[in-house]
């Protein structure tokens, strides 16, 4: 009896000890790998992964919040978003590319940093923080900041124009007036050496240079208040001088009394060009000392051809223009020689002096 009893008191405390040490292997199990649990969660590499997969989903605008506005180029202030411009560059770039993450050269276990590439480029740098910890006491870790700064450039195509036209000229890139700040290049204009010393003021030739342009400019620019024709060629924009309509029809008249002029004294039949030229000036000592007398006497003459254009204004005091005639001369008591054609083909300059515009210059178009 006793026996019997002995036995199931044994049976009875190692089923005991047998529940308890169970319960405890199994609350041991449960902790181990709660534990283990815990630890992996708080690996960092998580959050990166699920940071890059909503990258990979273009989801970005959430890690974009911290990131300065594009330094957008004052000509484009007006046409692009300052705020979201590199947000829509990094939506476009990703779409199609691959995303994955790599060790940026800076992580630390306090500070872990991660290099976001797309395809085999390099596009971001992003650094988790931890602002909280887990049952088990590990960091938990979550998006801190992104960097751009150094990856950027290379997303983005940017262009530089060049616009080449007369000092005297304003331009404007899409609106906005181009500062002397933005010239580069300031040239003597040759062909007004001879007029240079009678004007006022000197023009020249200088060359605005803008870089930084994220899209296609309007190039615009007007000189005395006439908009130039430019023409563009690899992004450089070119314009000279030119002149309204109503100063080529004023004008055009008066240009022929002196081209006329001008070719009657070279043919030696009218000593009348002197007035017409700018007293001093080079071209008049020269007109004044030509041998003009080599022809026979003329029996007659006639203008065939004359014309006058591609004027050009320099400033309120000298304007240019292109001079081409005919004069067809018929010879007195010269049988024995062909009768000649005097053609002209000049550029004349010309100087305004109390109120009186003077040939003051002349080049040769041939």
């Amino acid at each position: 009896m006793k026996d019997r009893k002995f036995k199931f008191t044994f049976k009875l405390g190692l089923l005991i000890y047998t529940v308890i040490a169970a319960v405890l292997i199994v609350a041991g199990l449960k902790f181990f790998w709660d534990f283990i649990g815990d630890y992996e969660k708080s690996m960092p590499i998580h959050e990166i992964e699920e940071i890059a997969e909503n990258i990979q989903d273009g989801n970005i605008d959430m890690y974009f919040k911290g990131v300065e506005a594009y330094q957008v180029s004052p000509f484009e202030t007006g046409k692009i978003n300052a705020d979201s411009y590199l947000l829509e560059v990094y939506k476009n770039y990703i779409k199609d590319k691959k995303v994955s993450i790599i060790k940026s050269k800076d992580y630390t276990d306090k500070s872990p940093a991660y290099v976001i590439k797309a395809d085999d480029k390099k596009i971001a740098e992003i650094t988790l923080v931890s602002n909280k910890r887990n049952d088990s006491n590990f960091k938990m870790w979550e998006f801190g900041s992104i960097s751009v700064e150094n990856y950027y450039k290379e997303l983005i195509s940017t262009s530089s124009v060049k616009v080449k036209v007369p000092s005297e000229a304003k331009v404007t890139v899409n609106g906005v007036e181009v500062s002397s700040d933005y010239i580069v290049e300031n040239n003597d204009i040759e062909e007004l050496s001879a007029v240079a010393e009678y004007m006022a003021k000197v023009p020249t030739m200088v060359t605005y240079e803008i870089t930084g342009l994220l899209e296609i400019p309007e190039v615009k620019a007007v000189l005395f208040e006439e908009e130039m024709v430019l023409t563009e060629t690899d992004g450089v924009y070119s314009g000279t001088f030119g002149a309204s309509d109503d100063f080529v029809t004023e004008m055009t008249e008066y240009v022929d009394k002196v081209a006329v002029a001008y070719a009657k004294n070279f043919i030696n039949v009218q000593k009348k060009i002197l007035p017409y030229v700018m007293k001093n000036s080079d071209l008049y000592t020269s007109i004044k000392s030509a041998t003009t007398g080599w022809y026979p006497k003329i029996k007659s003459y006639e203008f065939t051809e004359k014309s006058y254009d591609n004027f050009q204004v320099y400033g309120d005091d000298c304007f240019s223009c292109d001079v081409k005639y005919v004069v067809d001369i018929v010879f007195k008591n010269y049988s024995d020689l062909d009768d000649p054609t005097e053609k002209g083909d000049f550029k004349f300059y010309f100087v305004l002096k109390d109120d009186t515009w003077y040939l003051t210059s002349l080049s040769y178009n041939y």
